[in-house]
């Protein structure tokens, strides 16, 4: 890791890619959107949402962008009750995580709405790695389970 000036003058850490994929980070690419009713409660609940992620995850992020709100026209079930309006706002970032199993984590607890693994080309997990990242996801269903928000559908 180097760290140097910018243009603007602010310190920029700048990481070698290949060392991280060496040392098995992964490269992802992630997109995070927010709705809302209102332009300062979109901001607000996408800031935090970012801020949380970055301070609960070891996350080396090497591109961000957030874009300025936007209207937008609400949904069906939004205008069922006449919400006509939203605002969206989306953050776009690209990063370097150390594992699938975090990776996994950060998903279940983030949910973004879009996600691409970039790099590398090849993923081994080994058993404990794999069972891991299956009891997340079964762990995250019953929590849904339990909520009343989710489940299975058991065939009799």
């Amino acid at each position: 890791m180097k760290i140097k000036n910018n243009e603007k003058g602010y310190l920029e850490k700048q990481y070698n890619e290949e060392e991280l994929i060496e040392k098995k980070y992964l490269k992802v690419w992630m997109l995070m959107e927010v709705q809302s009713t209102s332009k300062q409660a979109t901001q607000n609940a996408l800031k935090k949402h970012i801020d949380s992620l970055k301070s609960n995850f070891d996350i080396i992020a090497i591109k961000e962008n957030t874009t300025e709100i936007e209207e937008i026209e609400a949904g069906d079930d939004f205008k069922a009750k006449n919400i006509n309006v939203l605002y969206s706002q989306i953050n776009e970032m690209i990063f370097f995580i150390n594992s699938y199993e975090k990776l996994m984590e950060l998903i279940i607890n983030y949910g973004p709405t879009s996600i691409e693994i970039l790099a590398p080309e090849k993923i081994c997990l080994d058993m404990r790695q794999a069972q891991n990242a299956l009891i997340m996801v079964a762990d995250m269903m019953h929590k849904f389970a339990a909520q009343g928000i989710g489940g299975l559908v058991i065939k009799t």
